[in-house]
């Protein structure tokens, strides 16, 4: 909805929206009208079905093989993998049974049940009240409409489909004693009702420890749905996920019984030493930045925006951010994320920037600071080194408060805002000052590291 309304407002004000019809069907479809043959609204997780068939029988076979060879009894079942996850296997010398679930059905295509049509039903014409409050032309609204009914159809009926077929005989039995795997998607969240189902445990791993300074509005319903135990870094994140589970603020299906266990990062705390006590991280001029921007995720791959900025107002902002450190005399180097739609290189050297190889990690390069504009892993991995960090807050994501005074003891959070244009923007000259401030840090504190790195506080 919100980008149909952003379109209408666009034009109704004469604003030109300069971007690529190829690039972007579905926008082009919403704005301007057409045929709908050329969307492709399929859900993503159907990815795996458009593989040759010759692919698809080497993965059904491997999987099903998995099951077939391998005592279920005692048995891990590993569903996606994940950095907390590959710890624990190698702490416990666990050695899983690797399963491919979308190898044990076929393409799902039974028709939904009643309630989940009346669902679909209900939940369109709340997306319809919504835009005639808007005063949306009813072209516009139609396209929403059929976009919107697509998209939404085709997810309910591929995660009806699977339940349907995993919670069948001819798999239930071979189920492994406990489920693992890292943040799911709908095909894990189905995973993990059938284990529960079937009276086995689900056990998730983080991806990273970012998550302990933030309260996404949609991360306990997409991790935590049918989850019996979910494991984080530190006893920090731990503690903070224990009592917003006390306090019945984690609205997902299944979790008033889940354990929460901080299984520490000995990759982390062996940086955090490396970086304090022994070889220290590598220094530049003493005004060297590493940006270490967000990926560009593009039409098919957008998520919530309270959870990531769009890409054109992501695009924007780095700009601008590297443009004023330029400007301030900063030695500006950015390193591009390893995965998304595409590489922005020219966003950044137009400012005056260089950019680095994608492939390389951030840790390797000579910097003084590191400017983060996204808070994910990559973010929370700096945080134990002996650099300064900096964090754009573009007030989509709301932090944790009682872990907040925390993050705010290792790095300098700068708040930015829209203006006049919907642009996001900070205070020149605090935004510049964090920088400095940032730049005197004398690394990350003890006690930090032992919180958020470890498995409890010693």
């Amino acid at each position: 909805l919100k980008p149909v309304v952003d379109f209408h407002n666009a034009r109704a004000r004469d604003i030109s929206l300069l971007f690529n019809e190829n690039d972007h069907p579905i926008a082009t479809y919403l704005l301007e009208g057409g045929s709908r043959t050329n969307l492709d609204l399929t859900p993503i997780e159907l990815s795996y079905w458009r593989d040759p068939p010759g692919k698809r029988r080497s993965r059904h076979m491997k999987s099903w093989s998995e099951l077939l060879l391998r005592n279920p009894f005692k048995r891990f079942d590993l569903h996606n993998d994940s950095p907390v996850l590959e710890d624990f296997l190698i702490a416990n010398d666990i050695q899983p049974a690797y399963v491919r679930p979308e190898a044990w059905c076929s393409r799902p295509h039974e028709p939904l049940s009643k309630n989940l049509r009346e669902f679909l039903d209900d939940y369109l014409e709340f997306l319809e009240q919504i835009a005639y409050q808007l005063s949306l032309p009813q072209n516009i609204l139609e396209r929403m409409r059929s976009v919107a009914a697509e998209c939404l159809k085709g997810h309910l009926n591929y995660a009806w489909g699977l339940a349907r077929q995993l919670h069948s005989n001819r798999v239930r039995k071979f189920l492994g004693n406990c489920l693992v795997g890292g943040s799911p998607k709908t095909i894990g969240r189905v995973l993990n009702h059938v284990y529960l189902a079937e009276g086995r445990d689900v056990w998730r791993f983080g991806h990273g420890g970012d998550r302990a300074f933030f309260d996404d509005k949609h991360w306990g319903p997409a991790e935590l749905a049918y989850c019996s135990r979910y494991h984080v870094f530190g006893e920090g994140e731990a503690r903070a996920l224990r009592g917003k589970l006390d306090r019945g603020l984690l609205n997902a299906a299944g979790v008033s019984h889940m354990e929460c266990l901080a299984g520490g990062s000995p990759q982390l705390m062996e940086s955090w030493r490396q970086a304090h006590y022994g070889n220290a991280g590598k220094r530049g001029s003493g005004k060297k930045i590493q940006f270490v921007p967000g990926s560009f995720l593009g039409e098919a791959f957008m998520v919530a925006p309270d959870f990531k900025t769009p890409d054109p107002v992501t695009a924007d902002v780095q700009a601008w951010m590297v443009r004023v450190l330029c400007e301030a005399g900063y030695e500006v180097v950015v390193k591009p994320h390893p995965r998304g739609v595409g590489l922005a290189n020219d966003l950044y050297t137009r400012q005056g920037a260089e950019c680095l190889d994608k492939s390389i990690p951030f840790q390797s390069v000579e910097a003084d600071l590191y400017l983060f504009d996204f808070a994910g892993s990559a973010f929370f991995d700096s945080l134990a080194s002996d650099k300064g960090v900096v964090l754009a807050d573009f007030g989509n994501r709301p932090f944790a408060q009682e872990n907040k005074q925390d993050l705010e003891s290792r790095c300098k959070i700068v708040p930015f805002s829209e203006d006049t244009w919907n642009r996001l923007r900070a205070d020149r000259s605090e935004f510049l000052q964090a920088v400095e401030e940032a730049l005197e840090f004398e690394g990350c504190p003890e006690s930090f590291a032992r919180r958020y790195f470890q498995a409890a506080e010693v």
